[in-house]
Parts: C-alpha cells; sequence; structure tokens
C-alpha cells in the first residue's frame, strides 16, 4: 500500500513533487549504510528479533508522517530525514527472508527427509510478488474509496485524511502485527544449529565408506 501510495501523497498532497526522487534515493542509501551493522547485530541477535522488532519500530514511526504540513516543499529535508529512518529499519525486511526460508528447508528436510528448497523459494518469490501486487490493488482501491483525486488541485479534506491514513496508518497495521508474528518464529539460532548438526551427520552416515 505505501509503495503504491508514497508518490501521490508527496506529489499532490506534500508538495514535494521536485524532491520526491531524491528523497527516495537518500532512503535508499540509508538502507545499504545500514546492511553492516545489522549483519554485526545478527551475528549476536536471532533474525527473527531483528526483523520483528524493525517492523514494530517501523510501525510506530510510520504515523509520525502525518505531522508533515500540506504542499510545504520546504520539509524537504526533514521529510528526507524521517524516510531515510524508516528505511533504515527497513532494512531486516530486505535482507532476512531468503535466509530464514532457508532455515525453514533446513527444517523441512528434518522432518521429512525431503529436499525442497527450490519449492519454497519459489513459494516465497510468488507470495512477495502476489503481496506486492496486492498491496498495489488495496492502496488504488483506497483512494477511490475515500474520494481523492491526484488529478485535481485541492481535494476535501475527509479524502486527504482518507488518503494519509491509507498510506501511513493501514500499512502501519500490517507491519505490527507482522513484527509481532516475527517475534515468535520457532526456528532460533540455537534451534537451526542443532538441526544442521543433525543433517550433516545423517549425510554423513548416508554416504558409503
Amino acid at each position: 500500500v505505501t509503495y503504491a501510495l508514497i508518490f501521490i501523497a508527496f506529489e499532490t498532497y506534500f508538495g514535494l513533487a521536485e524532491t520526491a526522487a531524491l528523497i527516495l534515493v537518500g532512503a535508499t542509501l540509508a538502507q545499504i549504510a545500514c546492511v553492516p551493522v545489522i549483519s554485526a547485530i545478527a551475528r549476536r541477535v536471532d533474525r527473527h528479533l531483528i526483523w520483528g522488532w524493525s517492523s514494530i519500530i517501523s510501525a510506530v514511526l510510520t504515523p509520525i508522517v502525518l505531522l508533515f504540513k500540506e504542499d510545504t516543499p520546504e520539509q524537504f529535508i526533514p521529510m528526507a530525514i524521517f524516510v531515510a529512518i524508516l528505511s533504515a529499519f527497513g532494512t531486516a525486511q530486505m535482507m532476512f527472508p531468503a535466509p530464514m526460508v532457508n532455515d525453514a528447508a533446513d527444517y523441512d528436510t528434518f522432518r521429512t527427509g525431503a529436499h525442497r528448497n527450490g519449492m519454497l523459494y519459489s513459494l516465497r518469490l510468488l507470495t512477495y510478488k502476489a503481496s506486492f501486487a496486492a498491496g498495489n490493488a488495496i492502496g488504488f482501491y483506497m483512494l477511490a474509496l475515500v474520494g481523492y483525486d491526484p488529478k485535481v488541485d485541492t481535494n476535501t479534506a475527509t479524502a486527504s485524511w482518507g488518503m494519509l491514513l491509507s498510506f501511513t496508518v493501514i500499512p502501519a497495521i500490517f507491519f505490527l502485527i507482522a513484527g509481532v508474528l516475527l517475534l515468535f518464529f520457532p526456528i532460533t539460532s540455537r534451534r537451526h544449529g542443532v538441526i544442521t548438526r543433525w543433517l550433516t551427520r545423517r549425510e554423513r552416515q548416508a554416504t558409503p565408506a
């Protein structure tokens, strides 16, 4: 939903049409800069906990965007800083899905003896693309529902607030739910270590001397 509405919000509400691309470039650079930091933390803290708490913090911070003023290009710098901070907390979301799918694949092999890594990775990719498409569709549907028209010069206050809530609060709720669920991801680093050692031992036993 956020990706679908971010340019619409920047260009038609916040008055940041000229600087929206710069804001997003800064957000991307902030996320890249956080990769070594998150990697270092992940050596001491389980990935699912980092991702879960990052999602929860993002959910708490996202509604702050409602404090920014309408049609105010001068707020470019504070908006860029705010979006960069949000993007930094999204680093774990970009880094950890694939490794955690790998953990789940090892657990599946441990339980069933089957090697379905490729199927699980394909399922993860399919789910990602489907959720992205659904999020975009929901975002545009919400604009129609609240009556927000990006093509007109002025929308009603109700339509503008409807767009802002669709852009911030609704995604924040999903981030919060996802974060809480991630905290209870059952395959911790300790459990995965046990699974890996067991799989290695089983493969050695199955290999002819």
